[in-house]
């Protein structure tokens, strides 16, 4: 099979499936986001755990604290990428993110009714 033959198929097939193709590229390019997101996450975690980065101004104690939050950053921000790349809406993505904080802070208000539960098991 030459490469004239594989284009040829190739536009064969993207004029009779044209938005599972694209679905497809999408869902492959998401792939590739999250597998260098993942590796850019460890990699940072890993340079500046390891490294000699801001070494006399950091406590060493603060160092993996810090290290996880880079980590977890750049691993949300790789998981925004790729969830709007299979076509997830960035809106709702936001609500959602979003969303967290203030039904966390509404579910620990005393007078909440998910409060009872919680002061059931002393969590506060």
């Amino acid at each position: 099979m030459t490469l004239t033959d594989f284009a040829e198929q190739w536009t064969q097939l993207h004029s009779r499936f044209p938005q599972l193709l694209d679905l497809l590229a999408s869902i492959i390019a998401a792939i590739c986001i999250l597998f260098f997101g993942l590796i850019l996450a460890r990699w940072a975690r890993r340079k500046f755990r390891n490294s000699s980065f801001g070494k006399s101004s950091i406590d060493a104690t603060l160092r993996p604290v810090i290290a996880s939050l880079i980590f977890y950053c750049v691993l949300a921000f790789t998981l925004y990428a790729v969830l709007t790349k299979i076509g997830v809406p960035a809106h709702a993505l936001l609500a959602v993110f979003g969303s967290k904080r203030y039904a966390r802070q509404y579910c620990l208000r005393r007078d909440a009714p998910c409060a009872t539960s919680l002061a059931s098991r002393r969590i506060y």
